[in-house]
């Protein structure tokens, strides 16, 4: 499917000899309705119905090698290696949907195919997964256009997107997709673990979701984690991190690094790495010891393999800006004992 024309609408189709056939007959092939290509504001060439054409009705017939081409994962980044440019490579990126495995490349003018959100036309379920059905009535001239949520996105193609900084928020859910997808990525790497002194593992708990645990038995009294600025946390100024959180692009960002940072000794400070996850209880094996520093954390308790490495975060200052970041992202800190009723007087005194 086209994914992305109003980000490519420079890069014309190209079918194996590299020339345009758009105006080609066969590029209509696999449509069994008389379709046009028309230009559009915004996302640029897609396809309209040049007749009326009844819910219901089969638009276009999915049939490998005639319609469509499939390959396996491995297949597809060997065809995209064997390119002999960036320009086609990102093309054929854009130009590739995955489905049951699949992935899978349209011929002709299937792959201007535009997304929606409110679509007229993809699968029926009852009949299969592939080919495309009219969903509503759809008139003369009007655009053609099909959900691309009901596509697969594996790691492997939201990894190319990435890459290339193709951008994705169109698609509903998406862009929770890729940021996922970045998040667990850094926990494979080895500087995620920095400013542990123990050795730990990732991994999904119920109700909060990622956390870290042990992966040894730690004795309590142990150094867990060490405060190092520029190396283990990041500090900032209020205005600082204020600062940082105009930088970036999206609310959803600024959410989310609203809810891994915390404050202490007057500064916000943002953990780096796998501290990011530090998971709050309010029975904790893990903590501060204030006659060594209020910064390091050490284990409170004996901690056994496997075991969640939970912190109070009760522990924290809780400033008014944390606050007033917490209600303007709307950050939940009722989880916290007493937190809610924190912030509500902080606040209300405003």
């Amino acid at each position: 499917m086209h994914v992305l024309l109003f980000f490519v609408n420079s890069i014309r189709f190209m079918d194996s000899q590299g020339v345009d056939s758009y105006l080609d007959k066969s590029s209509l092939i696999g449509f069994a309705v008389d379709i046009e290509i028309v230009d559009f504001p915004i996302v640029g060439r897609g396809i309209t119905a040049k007749d009326f054409i009844p819910k219901g009705s089969l638009i276009w017939k999915y049939e490998p090698e005639i319609t469509v081409r499939e390959y396996t994962e491995e297949q597809y980044m060997a065809f995209l290696k064997a390119l002999p440019n960036d320009e086609e490579r990102l093309y054929y990126i854009i130009h590739v949907y995955t489905l049951k495995g699949k992935y899978i490349r349209m011929f002709g003018a299937g792959s201007i195919w535009n997304h929606s959100e409110d679509p007229n036309s993809g699968p029926l379920a009852e009949v299969n997964d592939y080919d495309a059905f009219a969903y509503t009535d759809i008139q003369p001239g009007e655009q053609i256009t099909c959900d691309y949520g009901l596509f697969d996105w594996p790691k492997a193609l939201l990894e190319l997107y990435r890459k290339w900084k193709i951008p994705v928020n169109y698609v509903r859910g998406l862009q929770n997709k890729m940021d996922a997808l970045t998040r667990r990525d850094l926990c494979e790497e080895k500087d995620f673990y920095t400013g542990f002194l123990v050795e730990i593992e990732v991994k999904e708990f119920p109700m909060v979701g990622r956390g870290i645990a042990a992966k040894h038995f730690i004795p309590k009294g142990t150094l867990i984690w060490k405060y190092e600025p520029g190396i283990s946390v990041q500090e900032f100024t209020e205005q600082e991190f204020m600062d940082f959180l105009d930088s970036l692009p999206s609310d959803e960002e600024r959410a989310y690094h609203v809810v891994h940072m915390y404050s202490l000794d007057g500064k916000l400070l943002r953990p780096l790495g796998a501290g990011s996850i530090w998971n709050h209880s309010s029975n904790p094996n893990s903590g501060a010891i204030p006659e060594i520093n209020n910064c390091d954390t050490f284990a409170i308790k004996d901690i056994h393999p496997g075991e969640e490495i939970v912190i109070d975060y009760n522990e924290f200052e809780w400033s008014l800006a944390v606050f007033k970041l917490c209600k303007k992202y709307n950050v939940p800190v009722d989880f916290v004992d007493g937190m809610q009723a924190k912030m509500d007087a902080a606040l209300n005194g405003l």
